[in-house]
């Protein structure tokens, strides 16, 4: 007698719900490892943006004298240009750009990926203790003044560049030393901790305590206590 096999086509019930948790499982494992990834990629691009535009501030410096950019804190007052637009050459740039220009270039140059919700403004600002007036600025340290590279006793351990979560292009940083404003940088931007430019170039990520704590004798912002 002949015997008749049929063909199942497809897949039963408990065989979908095994792939179905199967692929879960590989996703539990593959969602965050890109996540990392991501995030690694963002925090390198942001590294390389920061020590261009460092490289950017000791450049300019180098050609005026060994004095610093500044930036809106003070730049008005003395007739210049904020930080950011005095070094559009040294990024091969123009000084000039129209405002449809400097939107771009904002993003391009100054904007961080990990800010991705910012539609205008610089994701980097200066550490206004180099722009610093004893005649209109109380800060620990007056009446001495930084505004040339060559001032800084510890260009090492100086922050000069740091990660903002305003449309500032500055970090008022002093207000600090008195319990004032709070921190005004954006200090959880890279899992917990943000990117600092030093004042002779390098890049570190820190949490924020590492900069500055009163408690532990720690100011990497005043040039004057930076060690």
């Amino acid at each position: 007698m002949t015997k008749l096999y049929t063909t199942r086509v497809g897949f039963t019930m408990v065989e979908l719900l095994v792939c179905v948790a199967v692929i879960g499982v590989l996703a539990s494992f593959l969602v965050p490892a890109f996540g990392r990834s991501l995030d690694a990629a963002h925090l390198t691009k942001c590294r390389g943006a920061m020590r261009g535009l460092s490289q950017g501030v000791i450049l300019w410096a180098s050609e005026h004298e060994g004095e610093l950019p500044r930036s809106s804190h003070s730049a008005f007052g003395y007739q210049q240009r904020g930080w950011a637009k005095s070094i559009l050459p040294y990024l091969g740039e123009p000084e000039n750009p129209d405002n449809p220009t400097w939107l771009v270039l904002q993003k391009r140059y100054f904007r961080c990926q990990e800010d991705s919700l910012r539609t205008s403004g610089l994701s980097y600002g200066l550490n206004s203790f180099f722009e610093l007036d004893p005649d209109f600025d109380d800060y620990q340290g007056s009446p001495q003044q930084w505004r040339r590279l060559a001032s800084i006793p510890s260009p090492t351990r100086t922050i000069l560049l740091a990660e903002v979560p305003s449309s500032a292009d500055h970090v008022m940083a002093h207000f600090w030393e008195e319990g004032g404003i709070g921190y005004d940088v954006d200090i959880d931007r890279h899992n917990g901790k943000s990117q600092f430019a030093f004042a002779d170039g390098h890049i570190e990520l820190l949490a924020i305590g590492k900069t500055f704590d009163p408690a532990a004798g720690i100011n990497l912002w005043n040039p004057s206590t930076a060690r």
